[in-house]
């Protein structure tokens, strides 16, 4: 097959090089990023209970939130099931804050999950 080159192994090229290997099963595709692996170092920082982040303050990173649209697209990827399960978090609103001070909460219309941006990247890339 021909051959498809995909640039940034982070969360968008991980999961169109899932896509487009769906649709283009003959292709050879070669996904290259300038940054390290940092696969190992994630389960490194897992072993020390530090679930989803790693000890260096500057490859921490805000976790993502992810919607319907979002499931949709893994699923269509091919890579959605049940382990994801053990990342995600619920999010079943947000915290308003008005510009008097005052607090509300403003419930989401459907589920809405948080889950860390490394652990998906790092299934992500597994997948690939």
């Amino acid at each position: 097959g021909k051959p498809v080159v995909v640039v940034g192994a982070g969360l968008t090229g991980s999961m169109v090089t899932l896509l487009l290997a769906r649709n283009r099963p003959d292709a050879i595709f070669h996904l290259y990023e300038s940054r390290h692996d940092y696969r190992e170092e994630l389960k490194a920082s897992r072993d020390e209970s530090k679930v989803g982040q790693f000890t260096n303050a500057a490859t921490r990173s805000i976790n993502l939130a992810l919607s319907f649209r979002g499931i949709s697209a893994l699923q269509a990827a091919g890579v959605w099931d049940d382990s994801f399960k053990e990342f995600l978090i619920p999010m079943n609103g947000r915290k308003m804050h008005s510009v008097s001070g005052k607090l509300s909460d403003q419930p989401y219309g459907k589920h809405i999950f948080s889950v860390g941006r490394l652990d998906m990247n790092c299934r992500l890339l597994d997948e690939t």
